[in-house]
């Protein structure tokens, strides 16, 4: 069972035996990392081996160029190395800043297309039914920006005033 499936599982409806579905979310988060580690590692041996045609292709910048080479050296190994993931973190901030734009646009219309899809297969009826609406989406925005502890309380004052 995927990871977020196994969390939302767990918070819709509490486990019978929380310490072993706890056991069992670590035990697959672990699985999910060694074979993405594994995939990474693999892909970076084939981005080595085609660098110039995908610099070319992308045309990448300067940054994104010391990404590259960044990602590449971190998944060398089998195992990634955690400390060159931490060097290259103001470079993948500066990158995540860069693309704000292109990631907004593309999350409205990530939103529309699946608005469209809801629409068509009749899911929006689940959203009416837990009142999913402008103001459910607008409290839950702002009551995000509060602790755990607190959320609830500021997302109900904010849906029920």
């Amino acid at each position: 069972m995927p990871l977020g499936a196994l969390f939302i599982y767990s918070t819709v409806v509490p486990p019978f035996e929380p310490k072993e579905k706890a056991q069992e979310i670590v035990r697959q988060l672990e699985e999910d990392y060694q074979e993405l580690a594994k995939s990474m590692h693999e892909l970076m041996k084939l981005v080595k081996k085609h660098e110039r045609m995908i610099i070319k292709a992308l045309d990448l910048d300067e940054t994104q160029k010391l990404l590259l080479d960044g990602l590449a050296a971190m998944f060398e190994n089998e195992t990634p190395d955690v400390e060159a993931i931490v060097d290259y973190l103001p470079l993948i901030s500066e990158e995540i800043r860069k693309s704000r734009k292109e990631r907004n646009l593309f999350s409205q219309e990530l939103g529309k297309q699946l608005g469209k899809f809801n629409t068509t297969h009749g899911l929006v009826i689940i959203n009416h039914a837990l009142r999913i609406d402008r103001k459910y989406k607008r409290c839950f925005k702002k009551a995000a920006k509060y602790g755990f502890k607190e959320f609830w309380q500021k997302f109900n004052e904010c849906r029920f005033s």
